[in-house]
């Protein structure tokens, strides 16, 4: 078979003109809301119920929030606050009461 064209001589032209019709008005920024993050919280709990024991507070943190690094700390933090896991001197987290699969129990 014979190209009538390289491949490098390809060109698209007028790419942003076409498009014009389907543009899409940008979204509104979301406001932060905490019952996202008590939602996440509670997320965190079955998955520490889940996970096997003593697990590093940064593998924890990237499941819990793979795309924002503070906002997995931030849970992680409040974990350690109500006293549902403890951090040993390794930065392994390590469960202080037994976790329910419904909650904090």
């Amino acid at each position: 078979m014979r190209r009538s064209r390289k491949v490098e001589d390809f060109e698209v032209r007028d790419v942003a003109a076409r498009l014009q019709p389907y543009e899409i008005p940008p979204s509104p920024p979301l406001d932060h809301d905490d019952t996202i993050e008590a939602e996440l919280l509670e997320r965190a709990v079955t998955l520490l119920t889940f996970i096997p024991r003593n697990q590093p507070r940064e593998k924890v943190e990237k499941f819990l929030s793979p795309n924002d690094e503070q906002r997995g700390r931030r849970v992680v933090d409040a974990l350690i606050e109500a006293a549902l896991v403890t951090e040993d001197e390794r930065g392994r987290l390590c469960r202080a009461v037994p976790l329910g699969i419904d909650g904090m129990e």
